[in-house]
């Protein structure tokens, strides 16, 4: 490849400048917080690769089901769900409707379920001030559901409750949060179906499709860090280094500027935040925090699956209580909660976990395939 070739893709010294600035703020931020990503990178970006590949056989369309509950009817079915899974939570989530923390946005029933499903549902909502030594304190927690009132409504707030079971400082409740909300949202789906509920009412693909969208994110990305920490930065000549896919120049070109570009709107956010909130000092963490958070819910559903058949849900509730009883856990500690392991045998096994959840609920793109199983 010649010179005039790379320079095709080359941005403005300026852009590289701040692109190469950003990555490092944000693997600074990832280092000190969140360093599961940074040392996974090449194993997540396989990962991905498989996981979309797995998911293209399946039709992960989010349909429109509107069944016209009441917001009581969502909040009961739900409370009904929680009761199963433990009773002892059930004093708290009574509490959500006095206090007035369980809201539903109201605002956003104008736009098309189908739409909403495909853009996010649903928020748990912890808002922290920090005390002079910058200690958080919780100083309101609100669930916002985004809804029409279905059966995915029910899915989703035991999803947000449980967000709300198991706040805490550790940096392994950061990676696996969304884990044990995603586990029991899954596990609402099937406690209504041996409920009777037709399958038919429920998007039992959702979870599925949101682990594609994630995967195809974190495919991209993860091949965009590796690259920053390989290289230790960006520069108009290391592009015949990172052809990856065979990418064109003007491919990597446009890349560069759609990251730099987002990275340069998660900076306008940050300094929408109030003084205190955005000292520079900060801003490492807030955007490793906004930049990546798609692969908690990448590793949150694959273990999802995985848990779905592999373990009870008494072992992910045990490991949700231990989040609350402790301010530092580490990833490989909380899979030793779960009693696994990071290896090989557990990819393979989250990996056929959804595939047999997409078969078991008639996913297939070949409807006569499904008919077989």
């Amino acid at each position: 490849m010649s010179n005039d070739d790379n320079k095709k893709v080359v941005i403005t010294d300026d852009q590289y400048k701040k692109l190469n600035w950003y990555y490092n703020e944000l693997c600074l931020g990832l280092l000190l917080n969140d360093s599961f990503l940074l040392n996974n990178l090449n194993l997540l970006g396989n990962l991905s690769v498989a996981v979309l590949n797995l998911l293209d056989n399946f039709n992960l369309e989010i349909t429109s089901i509107d069944e016209n509950f009441t917001f009581m009817e969502v909040y009961d079915k739900a409370k009904e769900v929680i009761k199963e899974i433990k009773p002892e939570y059930l004093e708290d989530y009574n509490k959500l409707i006095d206090s007035g923390i369980l809201d539903f946005n109201y605002e956003r029933l104008d736009i098309p379920l189908e739409e909403r499903s495909k853009f996010g549902q649903s928020v748990f909502y912890p808002y922290y001030k920090a005390d002079e030594d910058n200690t958080r304190i919780p100083e309101m927690d609100n669930i916002y559901i985004d809804e029409t009132f279905n059966y995915d409504a029910v899915a989703v707030l035991v999803h947000e409750y449980f967000h709300r079971t198991n706040e805490s400082n550790s940096t392994a409740r950061y990676l696996l949060t969304e884990y044990i909300s995603s586990y029991f949202e899954i596990y609402t789906y099937e406690y209504l179906k041996k409920q009777g509920v037709d399958p038919s009412r429920l998007n039992l693909a959702f979870r599925l499709y949101d682990l594609k969208k994630c995967a195809d994110f974190l495919d991209f990305e993860s091949f965009y860090m590796y690259t920053y920490e390989t290289l230790g930065g960006f520069n108009d000549n290391n592009f015949e280094y990172i052809n990856y896919s065979k990418l064109s120049e003007n491919q990597h070109k446009e890349n560069l500027l759609s990251i730099l570009e987002r990275f340069e709107r998660c900076e306008e956010e940050y300094n929408k935040q109030d003084e205190r909130e955005k000292e520079p000092s900060k801003f490492k963490y807030y955007l490793a925090s906004k930049c990546n958070s798609h692969y908690r819910y990448f590793i949150g559903a694959l273990l999802a699956y995985y848990s779905l058949y592999n373990l009870d849900k008494e072992d992910v509730l045990r490991l949700n209580e231990e989040f609350r009883k402790v301010d530092s856990m580490n990833f490989s500690e909380a899979l030793d909660i779960l009693g696994v392991e990071l290896n090989d045998e557990l990819i393979s096994k989250s990996l056929d976990a959804v595939e047999k959840y997409a078969q078991e609920n008639n996913l297939l793109k070949d409807k006569e395939a499904n008919k077989k199983m």
